[in-house]
Parts: structure tokens; C-alpha cells; sequence
């Protein structure tokens, strides 16, 4: 599906932008765009993007566990891309690019 999420609430079918939950980092409203990809994850829990999108936020908000989680859950559903990072230290900077 790209940049969306499907959800299918009632009868009615929902298609969310993933980018949504982008713009508020971009404006160090961290917080904010880690309650937004959150939301969309409640729509799509396995979508990897919004995971790694989540995960470089927790960096930035050292919440390194979450990050962790979220690292660990994407490499799970994607564990043939080689996208995603390896062996990445706490202090790491620069985040997870995606």
C-alpha cells in the first residue's frame, strides 16, 4: 500500500496517510508525532515504516527501550530487509532513516 494505512471500520473502508505522523517531527514536536504514529499503528500494529518512524523518535526522546522494541518488531515482520539497522549503540545519532 506505500505511504497509506487500510483500516475497515464498519462497512466503510479507511485509507490514513502514513505521512501524517511525519510533519510534527520535522518541527521537533516529537512527542506529538510519536502519538500520531502510535495511532497508526492501532490501525496497522505490523506497518514496518510507521515502526522505524516510531523507534527514531524514541531516540531523540531517549526512550531507548521503546526504540528497541520497535527495532526488534520491525526487524521481525522484515527480516529480509537490509534496510534496517544493525547493532545501533544508545548514543547512537542521526536516528533510523526511512
Amino acid at each position: 500500500m506505500g505511504n497509506a494505512v487500510a483500516a475497515t471500520v464498519g462497512s466503510r473502508r479507511l485509507v490514513v496517510p502514513v505521512r501524517f505522523c511525519w510533519p510534527a517531527r520535522q518541527i521537533g514536536k516529537y512527542e506529538e508525532a510519536i502519538a500520531d504514529c502510535t495511532r497508526s499503528l492501532e490501525i496497522d500494529p505490523d506497518f514496518v515504516k510507521v515502526l522505524l518512524r516510531r523507534a527514531d523518535l524514541y531516540l531523540k526522546t531517549e526512550k531507548y527501550q521503546e526504540a528497541v522494541n520497535d527495532l526488534e518488531k520491525a526487524q521481525q515482520l522484515d527480516s529480509g530487509n537490509s534496510g534496517l539497522p544493525a547493532g545501533r549503540s544508545r548514543g547512537g545519532r542521526g536516528g533510523v532513516h526511512c
